[in-house]
């Protein structure tokens, strides 16, 4: 039997809704970094207008890569500098950026990709490389455009079109039908991944990452009551979430991806599907809504055939002050990034157009898109459109980044135990 847990609290800075603490002016800078941080002077503008008189520099000095890891798309459109060029089915790609992490082989973080969402996307990968250390992800795409947007911004982009439990039916601009179907490619592409013995981060193209490790974070998370996956969401809301390769989750995660033709004949997405239909994931799932309540399931099912947990988790930072998962939206509510319980912000009810303002708002939002962004010109389109590259705000307002960078203390997100790292955990710098 699977169990998804779930855990609720709060902090003890939940009535301090409306001021958020001066950051860089009453915090010292610390230098305990994790492995995998990138300075916060990185990538450079130097370093761009150097690339941009020589092309060719990225090819020759393997640092210049190093230092845009978190923003390749300002490198040469389509470089050959990078090892994954050229490579775009899921299996080879996924094989290829994978890591061991602590006691798992194989580790990939999956995000899917439209050209409509791509610098809300730079925003989430820039975010996630920079701050969280993430090195292993991919890209996934499913129409012809989106993935060559995908390559001409030098993604690790990998097609998925096969696994589309249905045609879409006009991919360009998404009717209701194609915006389900989308919203099961998530679980579609995440279930075939854990099938191939993969743990997998699932994250949104509208997702902002702070200053914590993702995988380690995730990870400590699910040790902390032995579980097999970890929706620190509100609801079953698939923002970033990340699954095991057990047994029992790769049965539930086969069976949830199973579901997606029936369900969306039905008018129904991925996560209205395990509300809805909930009795039929019963017997290999389980929910429960803290610690010491996991803890009673598991003794409740000590005999049975249960070995595993998915954890399901509510994310303080979400949950100041009341149940509402919209409370991000509220322009009242300005976050401290250092805070322990948070590892990202997703909000879940802002229309895609509007998500930015949440973003600015809460000095989440990092590329320049008032002055630093510019259309990248693609013959490869097949419809003509241009893909839209953006700069670091960083690089106009130099300021924009050093909340980040001047946290008192780092350590991971979700469970509140300090300083404990774990040490196995070490990402291995790129190439």
């Amino acid at each position: 039997m699977l169990v998804l847990t779930q855990i609720f609290g709060k902090t003890a800075w939940q009535s301090a809704t409306s001021v958020r603490v001066s950051m860089a002016s009453s915090r010292p800078t610390s230098l305990n970094l994790w492995p995998g941080t990138i300075p916060m002077e990185y990538p450079s503008r130097v370093t761009f207008e150097q690339i941009q008189a020589d092309p060719s520099l990225p090819e020759r000095d393997a640092s210049v890569l190093a230092e845009f890891q978190a923003a390749p798309w300002l490198l040469p459109p389509r470089t050959k500098a990078l090892s994954y060029a050229g490579m775009h089915q899921l299996d080879m790609l996924a094989e290829h950026r994978s890591m061991p992490i602590g006691n798992l082989t194989r580790a990939v973080v999956v995000m899917l990709f439209s050209r409509n969402i791509s610098v809300i996307a730079q925003n989430t990968i820039y975010s996630m490389v920079k701050f969280g250390g993430v090195r292993n992800y991919i890209v996934a795409a499913w129409d012809p455009d989106d993935l060559q947007a995908c390559m001409d911004l030098n993604l690790p982009c990998a097609d998925v079109t096969s696994l589309l439990p249905v045609k879409l039916e006009q991919a360009a601009n998404p009717n209701a039908h194609d915006e389900l179907v989308i919203k099961w490619m998530r679980t579609i592409v995440t279930a075939n991944l854990v099938e191939q013995n993969y743990a997998v981060i699932c994250s949104d193209a509208d997702v902002a990452w702070t200053m914590k490790p993702v995988w380690e974070s995730f990870i400590g998370f699910a040790a902390f009551v032995d579980a097999d996956g970890v929706m620190p969401e509100l609801g079953l809301n698939g923002g970033a979430f990340m699954v095991l390769p057990t047994p029992l989750a790769v049965a539930f995660m086969s069976n949830w991806s199973a579901s997606a033709l029936d369900a969306i004949n039905q008018g129904v997405d991925n996560y209205g599907h395990l509300h809805h239909d909930f009795a039929k994931y019963d017997a290999i799932m389980k929910r429960c809504v803290n610690p010491g309540h996991c803890g009673h399931v598991r003794h409740e099912h000590a005999n049975s055939s249960m070995t595993a947990a998915l954890f399901y988790a509510y994310p303080i930072g979400h949950r100041m002050v009341s149940d509402d998962y919209c409370l991000i939206d509220n322009p009242s509510i300005l976050l401290d990034f250092c805070d322990w319980a948070i590892l990202h912000v997703h909000p879940p009810c802002t229309p895609l157009h509007s998500k930015d303002i949440v973003f600015k708002r809460q000095g989440l939002w990092l590329m320049d898109d008032t002055a630093g962004c510019f259309a990248r010109n693609s013959s490869s389109l097949s419809n003509a459109h241009d893909t839209i590259v953006c700069q670091p705000l960083g690089w106009r307002l130099q300021k924009s980044e050093e909340m980040f960078y001047s946290c008192p203390e780092y350590g991971t997100a979700l469970v509140h135990k300090r300083p404990n790292r774990l040490s196995a955990a070490v990402i291995p710098s790129p190439t």
